[in-house]
């Protein structure tokens, strides 16, 4: 009996421990309840319209900068005038149909900046796509949608954790990325239901990756935006990441024509250009033009210009340019320079010849076309290709022939590389050269990561007149 006692006594503790338990949840959900609908029904009395808050002068309000915070991270610098440029590739593959394959650019900035309900909020377009974002002292990206704010991600939360991101249970990962030659730490989320969705930020960078992936049966679907160009600024300090990649033309100088209509027809490449040949391509080079003018002696001509034809679809340009034969009767040469600029948001250029010009001469009595293909009019150093390499990279140089200069004897040439600093580093050539197109590679297994130089020197046996002298620059990426 007395066990029995026992027993029922432990079980009504049991029940009303429970019941208390009970209570206390419904009492805690009831208070958030209230909390939840006292959010909510302040955020509908305001109701902001958010049209006209980003109207007239609000772009230049007092919310330039976000306040200062007492953090030590900020994973998405919002100041009005920040800039993200990216590149994103849209794979399509439907076996066995095969793969279409995207590419674009994509940019973003912040465009504006504006008060709601005691907060600051961002404006940021992405090519046409308008989003009102903050980032909170707390570690906190949101998101303005229709008369609330939802939480994007939470910097805070430990990796692993998990949260709702815009509605969507996700979780918190992190890992590494490399972004202009150095690894970087990222922190970002990704969506539990779903395909396979990633976002990435880096430290007072920002949003720096997109990764999707879906595959269903026979089909599979991958996006990849990754961030190239950054520009932030953190007070009165402005910041620019790139590669600073250049434009690589490649082009064989013209130095002789017969015709007064000159068609040239040359390749300007870049790092951040990509083609395809199913889907759309990226041309990464934004203009191409030919300078040129006439010169003798003392006089010369007004520099003029003429803009290239650059194909979306490849790395070839065209250009036409109609000779004055007034100015070749009256002894003028013609000169000439390519220019190349890319899309960058702070533009990179490229000039060929890098320093002076080509000069054309006009002869309506050429050579044979049998003499013309034995003779190079002009010396000439090309950018080195690949550009940035690892580990090796080659590089092509030509010699004129001896009737086109006065120097009747042999060639000297040097080509040697050297480091930022200016020392020398190696010598790939350093011999006498007949007239002709040559090619020489350069092995940079055991120099580290960086920016090299390479010189071309050409020095008529003898030390006689007509030196030439090039330098260009490569990059050597691990």
């Amino acid at each position: 009996m007395n066990n029995l006692f026992a027993s029922f006594t432990a079980k009504r503790i049991i029940g009303i421990i429970f019941l208390l338990i009970i209570q206390l949840i419904i009492l805690d959900d009831n208070s958030s309840s209230e909390v939840r609908r006292e959010k909510k029904s302040e955020i509908n009395n305001n109701n902001p319209d958010i049209s006209q808050a980003f109207t007239g002068n609000n772009f230049d309000s007092v919310y330039r900068k976000k306040p200062n915070s007492p953090n030590e991270n900020d994973y998405y610098p919002l100041t009005v005038g920040n800039k993200w440029q990216y590149i994103k590739s849209y794979i399509y593959t439907n076996y066995p149909g095969g793969s279409t394959s995207h590419y674009s650019l994509v940019n973003k900035v912040v465009l504006g900046d504006t008060a709601i309900l005691g907060k600051t909020f961002y404006k940021t377009i992405t090519n046409g796509i308008i989003e009102i974002i903050r980032y909170s002292n707390d570690n906190k990206l949101y998101m303005w949608q229709d008369t609330t704010e939802i939480l994007i991600m939470d910097f805070d939360l430990n990796v692993g954790e998990n949260f709702y991101s815009g509605g969507y249970l996700s979780r918190v990962i992190e890992g590494f990325i490399e972004l202009w030659g150095i690894s970087r730490y990222w922190k970002g989320y990704r969506y539990l239901v779903m395909s396979d969705i990633q976002h990435r930020f880096v430290d007072s960078i920002g949003y720096v990756n997109y990764l999707y992936y879906q595959n269903v049966g026979y089909t599979s679907v991958s996006t990849n935006l990754k961030v190239i160009n950054a520009l932030i600024r953190f007070d009165d300090s402005l910041l620019y990441h790139s590669d600073f990649y250049q434009p690589e033309i490649q082009f064989t100088p013209i130095s002789v024509t017969d015709t007064l209509v000159v068609s040239f027809e040359f390749n300007v490449n870049h790092q951040h250009s990509k083609f395809s040949t199913t889907g759309t391509s990226r041309n990464f080079i934004d203009n191409v033009w030919i300078e040129y003018f006439y010169a003798k002696q003392d006089s010369s001509t007004i520099k003029d210009s003429i803009f290239a034809n650059v194909s979306e679809n490849s790395t070839l340009c065209n250009a036409s340019i109609l000779l004055d034969s007034l100015k070749f009767s009256e002894g003028f040469k013609f000169y000439y320079a390519i220019h190349a600029k890319d899309k960058a948001l702070i533009p990179q250029f490229a000039r060929s010849p890098e320093t002076d010009y080509y000069e054309l001469s006009y002869d309506p009595n050429p050579v044979s076309v049998g003499q013309e293909k034995e003779m190079v009019y002009s010396f000439f150093l090309s950018q080195n290709y690949p550009n940035p390499f690892n580990p090796s990279t080659k590089i092509k140089y030509s010699i004129p022939s001896v009737i086109l200069r006065q120097a009747q004897s042999d060639i000297l040439v040097t080509l040697k590389v050297y480091d930022v600093l200016g020392n020398e580093i190696a010598t790939l050539i350093n011999e006498a050269k007949t007239a002709g197109e040559y090619e020489i590679q350069f092995d940079g297994t055991g120099f580290p990561s960086g920016i090299y130089f390479y010189q071309l020197r050409a020095t008529p046996s003898g030390g006689q007149a007509g030196s030439y002298v090039e330098t260009k620059k490569m990059v050597l990426l691990r």
